[in-house]
């Protein structure tokens, strides 16, 4: 199935709901939370849907490889996604930048250390505060794509929000009692302390600096409701004048999942019970 994922994806006609033209920043991050994880996941018929679509890994990469920034839609919890990446990034070359959701913009000077090849990919998850994280999510794949960009010195950029030492002592508390959102936060947490979890300022963010590379292209590893149209593209769109390519999955292609999941408690906690 990996020969229909590209830039064409986006002309799929899709039944959506569409965000307000301003972006506005409530009802912006709140439609995160009633989108299916991918929007191939949306189609009836996906074979009668691609059926004119339908391109070769090589020949998606020669689409991709002309592009100026190129989306992975990241199905966080799947490690044989992961393995896709991998495999594309290595058709792609390594003539790019890369922007991964797994980092913070706060880990920069760490982030350039491993490109560089001056710090380990452990020494970069402790630097970081990440080595549990990584271990208790049992990887997901993340560190193959880490070891292959590290592999290639490819200088890698963190695009998620930072977080304050506080909230993130408090998460990794959480996480390790098995607890979900939402939380009560630690007294004396403010809204601005809160951006961490901003999916808009997330965008914005990935958007503002997708121009920043002329002389090579920006490849984005990012949640994939972040790549539904009215979201990430439209604002890169906004903000360069030209559409993203988008990466895409059928979910249906990864054992792990098996069908619709949507970005919610209960099903979050249903995905967990499948995969382990």
């Amino acid at each position: 199935m990996l020969g229909v994922l590209g830039a064409r994806l986006l002309n799929l006609p899709l039944n959506k709901q569409k965000l307000l033209k301003n972006f506005k920043k409530k009802e912006y991050n709140d439609s995160y939370f009633k989108l299916p994880v991918s929007r191939i996941s949306e189609i009836k018929d996906l074979e009668e849907a691609i059926a004119d679509k339908i391109i070769t890994l090589e020949q998606m990469c020669q689409e991709l490889a002309n592009s100026r920034n190129i989306i992975f839609s990241d199905v966080h919890f799947s490690k044989k996604q992961k393995s896709h990446i991998v495999k594309i990034l290595e058709e792609m070359g390594d003539n790019y930048v890369a922007g991964m959701e797994l980092f913070r913009r706060n880990h920069k000077r760490n982030l350039r250390k491993y490109s560089k090849g001056k710090i380990s990919q452990e020494e970069l998850y402790s630097r970081i505060g990440y080595t549990f994280l990584m271990e208790s999510y049992g990887d997901f794949g993340y560190k193959d794509v880490v070891t292959y960009l590290g592999s290639k010195n490819i200088k890698i950029i963190g695009i998620n929000h930072p977080m304050t030492k506080k909230l993130e002592k408090f998460l990794r508390k959480m996480e390790e009692e098995g607890k979900r959102p939402p939380f009560d936060y630690p007294e004396g947490t403010s809204e601005e302390d809160l951006n961490f979890a901003d999916f808009y300022l997330r965008d914005k963010y990935v958007a503002e600096i997708s121009d920043d590379f002329p002389k090579r292209p920006f490849v984005i590893i990012i949640g994939a409701n972040h790549c539904v149209e009215d979201h990430l593209p439209r604002m890169i769109k906004q903000k360069s004048g030209i559409d993203p390519s988008v990466v895409e999955w059928n979910l249906e292609d990864f054992e792990e999942y098996g069908g619709d999941v949507f970005v919610n408690d209960e099903s979050y906690n249903k995905l967990r019970e499948r995969i382990g």
